[in-house]
């Protein structure tokens, strides 16, 4: 019974899914740039709403900047008065702080999103499974802070 069943396609459906395939599947130019996607506001997408060099409406960047070297400060203040001498003299630090996840209620319909508090305190970002990482590394005066 089952022997019957032809799993080919006609000639004509592969020959026109082939040319399909290679007409729409084309390189970018070397010159041309793709504009960036945000899952937020931009200054660029939104310019009613954020002014340039905000990040969130009312806050620019270099609040969020201020907020990540006060959390360092406060971390290499505590290591300086901790009673373990292994504090006081380590001088590389970091700190990984993630974003919320996207909840289901069901199979398909999604929870309203809310951003994990301090994440957003830091970055201003609002996109769903982020991380971001901040490292003294050798100079405690300037952390680098990477996203991801």
């Amino acid at each position: 019974m089952w022997g019957s069943i032809s799993t080919r396609l006609p000639s004509r459906a592969t020959a026109a899914g082939f040319r399909l395939c290679q007409t729409t599947a084309t390189k970018p130019e070397c010159g041309a740039r793709q504009p960036r996607q945000y899952g937020q506001p931009t200054a660029a997408t939104h310019p009613h709403l954020i002014q340039d060099g905000e990040l969130t409406p009312g806050l620019k960047r270099q609040e969020f900047a201020e907020r990540r070297q006060k959390l360092i400060d406060s971390i290499l203040q505590l290591c300086a008065v901790s009673g373990s001498p292994g504090a006081r003299t380590t001088k590389n630090h970091a700190v990984v702080v993630l974003s919320a996840t996207k909840t289901y209620m069901s199979d398909k319909i999604p929870y309203p999103f809310r951003q994990n508090s301090d994440f957003l305190y830091l970055t201003g970002f609002q996109e769903t499974d982020s991380a971001l990482v901040i490292h003294t590394g050798t100079d405690q005066h300037q952390p680098k802070s990477v996203m991801f």
